[in-house]
Order: C-alpha cells, then sequence, then structure tokens
C-alpha cells in the first residue's frame, strides 16, 4: 500500500546517506530484524543477486516483500530456500546444511555432531534419494 511504500522509502533514505539512490547491503543489517538474525550475512547474499554489494529502493523494496504478511507461504518458502542454497546450485547439499546449521548454532555442537545432524536431515527429507533437497523436498 502506498502508506507503507512511503514508510520503506524514508527507512531506505535513512541508510541512504549519501543520496546515491543505493545503500551499501552491508548497511542494511542496521535494520534491527535483519541484523539480530544469525543467517543476515546468507539473507544479504541473496538480496545482492547481481553481487555487487548496492542495492536500489526497487530491488529493497521487492526484497522486503517476501516478509509481508500478503506474501505468499510458496514466495516465502522459494525465498527460505535460496538462503539454505549456499553455493547457489537450486538443490540443498550436505555442504549447504553444514554452513547455514553451522551458523545457527555456532559452537553449542561439535563438529562430529553437526555432521550427523546435516546426514539425518538429508536422509529424512530426501524423497528421491539423490542426496539433495530440491526445492518440493525443502517445503
Amino acid at each position: 500500500s502506498p502508506p507503507e511504500i512511503k514508510r520503506l522509502y524514508r527507512r531506505f533514505m535513512k541508510l541512504d546517506k549519501q543520496r546515491t539512490g543505493q545503500v551499501n547491503v552491508d548497511s542494511l543489517t542496521m535494520i534491527p530484524e535483519l541484523g539480530m538474525n544469525p543467517l543476515a550475512n546468507r539473507v544479504l547474499e541473496v538480496l545482492d543477486e547481481n553481487n555487487d554489494e548496492l542495492i536500489n529502493f526497487k530491488d529493497f523494496l521487492l526484497a522486503l516483500s517476501v516478509f509481508h504478511s500478503d506474501a505468499s507461504k510458496a514466495e516465502k518458502l522459494a525465498f527460505a530456500f535460496k538462503i539454505y542454497d549456499v553455493d547457489n546450485d537450486g538443490a540443498i547439499g550436505e555442504d549447504d546444511l553444514m554452513v547455514i546449521l553451522s551458523e545457527l548454532v555456532g559452537q553449542s555442537l561439535s563438529h562430529h555432531q553437526l555432521v550427523q545432524l546435516v546426514a539425518k536431515t538429508i536422509r529424512e527429507s530426501d524423497v528421491d534419494k539423490d542426496g539433495m533437497l530440491s526445492l518440493e523436498e525443502f517445503t
């Protein structure tokens, strides 16, 4: 809605201190909801699709739309899948899960426990037994 867009534009302009029409992706961590997220780096990598470390207002708006209550469950799941697909190959493999779970659990699990958790997660969700999770299996 227009009031929401205006509010988000004001928020974007607070980040765009140089008034260039773009903000550095890292500055988005100043948004509390993102800065406190243990997967903030992955979220930022997904938002910065062209890897130039800059985002304009249109991309900012599109990126945040997935978090809106009107966004469909499918849109939210597709975005979450991209976060877990670290190597961006269209599937979530053991290496992807190792990266994500390491960020989520930190030092609370040993490397061995983490490897076991990743293997169990893949084993329990990998319907076609190809060793990776597709978007459908992730969903």
